[in-house]
């Protein structure tokens, strides 16, 4: 009997030394619910800014956003004390809106809200100071839309697909030149999509999911925005096609939460409980622990080695739960071979501008960056604009400061020189 207990333990060591892998593949992440959100709410808009999780808006009291009662709260969740507070409420009322993050802002974009029983899409973006807990108005979409995706990068905002006034559901894509208050419309996403989303990740843009019409057809594709060339490359499909699924990134990849299954129809169609991970280095999609129960029109966010899963439906009411899944103690997954990183699609440029007091000013900038310079240098010359123009210094004397910026004034401009490199 020992020594067969002896012959059990030395191949249970020699399959462990075989194969490594299947040790690993035991370790299991698991979903676990933390503090309710204060009201529950489908169709509402997430952002993360230094570790603090904010909810805007979303609807309550139903199945779906769009039947729902549009809501203007603003939540903050503290994952360190698992708390929830109520913060000072958006200026408009509105579900089904995008998000994203610029210098400890964050810009609330488009939606849907109600008037006179009727449901109406919104131009609005209102911009949350989470330092002051107040909010500003900025110049609005030129195509008012809801569910639309949105994702930030070097100062602009991209915005694509999701449905208009109409009920139509668009390819346009604009983007919004933060320093300028100014939208540009750019080249059409590949397809018409409601309910995508958005997200950038190590300088790139993916674009992926929603539907291509309320009565037929759910989109998996996976496309990466090329700045320099305003043009989109399929790149891979999602396992399962989805819309209005829930999506952060974590360690360089991006996740996939929940939404409505893959059906011929978003207006007969289910919430899912899958999870996938996409990873723009390898171009490859793997599955992921599946959520505990099903949601669609979730909002996610990453803080601090665990993701969150925030509100949403089951296909029959309106969620305030909430639950985390956490990587603390556990090794990130990272590409079996070093992939070498792509040279970046962006150029750089040494922009000099000489001033009429004789002074010049040098700034090593992304082509992106100078070509807003030159747009806003060119509009103040048609005689509209802002009298000053703020150029970023990024990491260059920042000294103790946390960010420095050089205003240049439109009448002390004697001319400037742009040598790209």
């Amino acid at each position: 009997m020992k020594r067969a207990i002896q012959s059990l333990l030395a191949l249970s060591i020699f399959l462990i030394i075989l194969f490594p892998g299947h040790a690993k593949a035991a370790e299991t992440n698991e979903w676990v619910s933390v503090n309710d959100l204060p009201d529950a709410r489908t169709g509402a808009a997430t952002a993360e800014v230094d570790g603090i999780i904010y909810v805007f808006g979303g609807s309550a009291s139903s199945d779906q956003a769009a039947t729902g009662a549009k809501q203007n709260t603003t939540f903050a969740y503290d994952p360190v004390t698992n708390k929830w507070v109520q913060k000072v409420n958006m200026p408009t009322t509105r579900a089904a809106a995008s998000t994203v993050v610029y210098e400890k802002k964050v810009y609330v974009i488009g939606g849907y809200y109600d008037s006179n029983k009727a449901t109406y899409r919104t131009n609005k973006v209102e911009v949350y100071d989470t330092l002051t807990d107040s909010w500003e108005t900025v110049s609005g979409l030129t195509v008012a839309r809801s569910w639309s995706g949105a994702a930030v990068l070097d100062g602009i905002i991209y915005v694509m697909g999701g449905a208009d006034n109409s009920g139509k559901i668009v390819s346009t894509v604009e983007r919004y030149d933060i320093n300028n208050d100014k939208w540009t419309t750019l080249k059409n996403f590949p397809i018409a999509v409601n309910g995508m989303s958005a997200t950038t990740v190590n300088g790139k843009i993916y674009a992926y999911g929603g539907g291509t019409s309320f009565t037929s057809g759910i989109s998996g594709a996976i496309y990466e925005y090329n700045v320099a060339n305003d043009a989109w490359t399929r790149k891979n499909n999602f396992q399962t096609a989805t819309a209005g699924s829930a999506s952060t990134v974590y360690n360089g990849e991006i996740y996939v939460l929940g939404g409505l299954a893959n059906t011929t129809s978003l207006q007969n169609t289910t919430p899912q409980s899958r999870v996938e991970v996409y990873n723009p280095e390898t171009n490859e999609v793997r599955s992921f622990t599946a959520l505990t129960f099903v949601r669609s029109q979730s909002t996610a966010a990453s803080v601090n080695g665990e993701i969150f899963i925030i509100g949403g439906n089951n296909g029959s009411t309106t969620l305030k739960t909430v639950e985390k899944l956490s990587f603390q103690g556990k090794d990130p997954v990272e590409p079996e071979e070093p992939i070498e990183p792509e040279q970046p699609s962006v150029n750089r440029a040494i922009l000099v501008v000489a001033m009429t007091t004789g002074l010049e000013k040098e700034f090593d900038l992304s082509m992106q960056e100078v070509n807003s310079f030159i747009d806003w240098y060119e509009t103040k010359q048609a005689g509209s604009g802002k009298a000053s123009y703020a150029i970023d210094k990024h990491d260059n004397n920042k000294g103790p400061f946390k960010s420095r910026k050089d205003y240049i004034l439109f009448d002390r401009v004697l001319t400037f020189e742009v040598s790209e490199y």
